[in-house]
């Protein structure tokens, strides 16, 4: 299937794809007002850990249906279920 050990330089990539996409995707809308950067760090910080969780899942498993479905359902629940809590 895969070499096991090529896994850690491909959790590598992984973490600096994450770290890149947080850099200039995420970020920079932060700086326009206070409130938006208040309330925008913490969803940085779960985007970049869901990032990780999701590329580290990927690199065990090889299964990209998986992945779909996994960012799917973080989907629903994100914006679905938890606003109404």
């Amino acid at each position: 299937m895969f070499d096991r050990k090529t896994i850690p330089d491909d959790i590598l990539v992984v973490i600096i794809l994450v770290i890149l996409t947080a850099v200039f995707i995420l970020i920079p809308p932060l700086g326009d007002t206070w409130v938006r950067t208040i309330l925008g760090l913490p969803m940085v910080l779960f985007t970049s850990m869901a990032g990780l969780a999701i590329g580290y899942l990927f690199q065990v498993t090889r299964s990209l249906p998986l992945i779909a479905l996994t960012h799917g359902l973080m989907n629903v629940f994100l914006f679905v279920f938890i606003p109404h809590l």
